[in-house]
């Protein structure tokens, strides 16, 4: 009897670390990547010629781009497995989520404040996600604007593309988790205010019906309101709600 038992545990057991090695799952956090480790994990996945400043908690860090001279986050967290729309254990490995180009986009924050005063655009809205990084911008105008408020759209479309190509011409490199380039993304809504009511529409971008990436390579020719097709309703005012991260609503 007792030979039986140890024959099913023995069995049990063999299952079960079979199991934990077929989907490489631990019931347990690894051990924590030291800091050199950290630090050359991020020179490594980013290609940046960075170093660990300091660490802010048990996940959180501070790197330096000593090419760029600024600072940004690092946050190291164990991989869990994925089940199904659920998680499992872990992996074994960590995660790094490399927050650089966020920094980067802080680093221009300026140039996009000083373009916001210079076209002398009101009713703006700020967005909290991303707090001191613009990135993303909402514009709302209206489906009759006069030429002249046209060609101001344009020209501030045109100097946020600016931005892009005076950052590739300063020769720096830039990393991105979702291996986008540097550039903004602008979402355009036209409103149609005849009729006695509103009726707002998507504008058709490069990026797709909601949105333009405006990154180094947009030409002048492609960045005009009259040649950007309304191709999608909308039934609810576009606002910036964490996801955009500055709202511009022209008219007149």
């Amino acid at each position: 009897m007792k030979s039986s038992i140890c024959v099913k545990l023995v069995a049990l057991a063999l299952c079960m670390a079979s199991a934990l090695f077929m989907c490489s799952c631990l019931p347990f956090q690894p051990p924590r990547p030291s800091k050199n480790a950290v630090e050359r994990a991020v020179r490594e996945k980013s290609g940046l010629d960075a170093r660990l400043l300091s660490q802010i908690d048990d996940e959180t860090y501070i790197f330096k781009d000593d090419s760029r001279g600024i600072e940004f986050k690092v946050v190291v967290r164990p991989e869990k497995v994925k089940i199904d729309a659920g998680e499992g254990g872990f992996t074994g490995k960590y995660e790094y989520h490399i927050h650089y180009d966020l920094a980067v986009y802080e680093s221009y924050s300026k140039d996009v404040e000083q373009l916001l005063k210079k076209y002398n655009f009101t009713d703006i809205e700020r967005g909290t996600e991303h707090q001191d990084a613009i990135t993303n911008i909402e514009i709302i105008v209206d489906k009759d604007l006069s030429d002249d408020k046209i060609e101001t759209v344009n020209a501030f479309l045109r100097d946020l593309r600016d931005i892009a190509i005076k950052d590739i011409r300063a020769g720096h490199d830039f990393y991105s988790e979702m291996k986008d380039d540097f550039g903004y993304k602008v979402n355009i809504t036209k409103v149609d205010r005849t009729g006695g009511g509103n009726l707002m529409y998507k504008v058709r971008g490069n990026g797709g019906i909601y949105s333009w990436r405006l990154t180094a390579d947009v030409n002048d020719a492609d960045l005009d309101l009259r040649k950007m097709d309304d191709v999608h309703q909308v039934y609810t005012s576009p606002q910036a709600d964490g996801y955009y991260d500055v709202l511009i609503s022209i008219s007149g």
